[in-house]
């Protein structure tokens, strides 16, 4: 039976990193359906996937939260590695890649990352706040091996989901991108759906996941315009 790696910040699963409430601690259930709705045509998936066409690969996911792209990429690497400081996430992505024998999930956080140096040959760090961006990016580069590949995926301006935030720092956000962006990752823009069943199922679930009044959901689809910055380290780094 799988269990998850403390080899970390112990007093990880005590502290919210994300820009979500508590919801992301307490309703791994509830998160699981907003994470499947985020990107459901697959467009984020479908980028990672070209990197991944080696069996060799070994792929971490930082902030993989209830697992959906470890579990959807397991197939494609050698080796699946998902980071997240929150423990019950990790406890369902266990559960949601109990057969898979090539995945692993660690309590910890892209700050201090539990693995050796150039031991990843592709990162992804989709939709993470961090407490100390400068110090994760150090982090990424340290363990991402020669001619390894960082995808970080970030919101960039008001949208649908954005608009929603009780509170959103919008300078916070654009000093992040920046940061990624001055260090030589290159950056796309792309619009995204967030795809609940229903309105009903998407005033739920969104309204739990990032603390706002459900009436302010009023459908089911809602565009969300990202950036997809992509990084190759180089042999001479």
């Amino acid at each position: 039976m799988k269990t998850v790696e403390k080899i970390a910040n112990r007093s990880g699963k005590n502290r919210d990193l994300t820009g979500f409430p508590s919801a992301y601690r307490n309703y791994s259930d509830i998160y699981h359906k907003f994470s499947l709705a985020e990107d459901r045509k697959g467009l984020i998936l479908k980028e990672i996937k070209r990197l991944c066409s080696s069996q060799k690969t070994v792929l971490l996911d930082i902030g993989c939260g209830t697992g959906r792209y470890i579990v959807s990429l397991a197939s494609s690497c050698k080796k699946v590695i998902g980071i997240d400081p929150i423990e019950s996430q990790l406890e369902y992505a266990l559960n949601q890649t109990s057969n898979l024998r090539n995945v692993v999930c660690i309590l910890g956080d892209g700050e201090n990352i539990p693995l050796s140096n150039e031991s990843i040959n592709v990162v992804i760090i989709t939709w993470v706040t961090f407490r100390n961006p400068s110090k994760a990016l150090k982090e990424i580069l340290r363990v991402t091996n020669k001619n390894g590949v960082i995808i970080r995926v970030s919101p960039y301006k008001i949208d649908d989901l954005t608009s929603l935030f009780p509170s959103l720092n919008l300078a916070t956000i654009k000093r992040n991108n920046d940061l990624f962006e001055s260090f030589g990752f290159k950056c796309r823009y792309r619009k995204i759906s967030i795809d609940f069943r229903s309105t009903a199922d998407a005033k739920r679930v969104v309204s739990t996941v990032i603390g706002c009044d459900e009436n302010r959901v009023k459908k089911n689809l809602l565009y969300h315009n990202v950036v997809i910055q992509k990084y190759k380290k180089t042999k001479f780094q």
